[in-house]
């Protein structure tokens, strides 16, 4: 894929649950295994996001498509009541498309987007985005670096065999 087709930016929707969990298996295999096989199963992912949709106003999936295809998605939770605390849960950008500005694009945009659902909604200014991140996923770091997060602790195997890291955005000074 040598050119990157024009991209949208857009808040997930119901019809594009099968493309979130098809990148979700792709990109995060182990978080979505069967606990029979071991394997990857799209059903798991896809019941994930069709959970995670369902919070409305308190989580977000934020989609970046090009040509009716949903290239990456990134999830928002709504954390410490309505204060203006998100975590970015998860980003994803699909293989074939890394490494083109896409995953910086995605964070930008959609920081903006929500910015605006807080404001709209619950009338509060977004304060603090915060993510974990394994230590060893230096790929990941240099992006959350360029989209101006700061690595603010590492955590001993918070949530599996190896060092999670958390990065923190303090989007009131940004």
């Amino acid at each position: 894929m040598n050119k990157t087709p024009r991209n949208l930016v857009r808040l997930g929707r119901e019809e594009d649950i099968d493309e979130i969990a098809t990148i979700a298996i792709q990109c995060f295999p182990g978080d979505f295994a069967n606990g029979t096989s071991g394997e990857p199963d799209i059903a798991i992912a896809a019941e994930w996001v069709a959970h995670r949709m369902r919070l409305g106003d308190y989580g977000k999936y934020i989609v970046l498509e090009a040509e009716r295809c949903v290239l990456g998605y990134v999830f928002y939770l709504l954390v410490a009541g309505v204060g203006g605390v998100l975590q970015l849960e998860q980003i994803a950008i699909e293989q074939g498309y890394r490494r083109k500005g896409l995953g910086i694009k995605l964070i930008l945009t959609s920081e903006k987007i929500m910015r605006e659902h807080l404001l709209r909604r619950f009338g509060c200014k977004l304060r603090k985005v915060y993510l974990t991140t394994s230590a060893e996923n230096h790929a990941a770091h240099r992006l959350y670096a360029k989209a101006h997060y700061a690595r603010y602790a590492t955590v001993t195997k918070l949530l599996w065999d190896v060092d999670e890291e958390i990065w923190v955005k303090d989007v009131a000074q940004s």
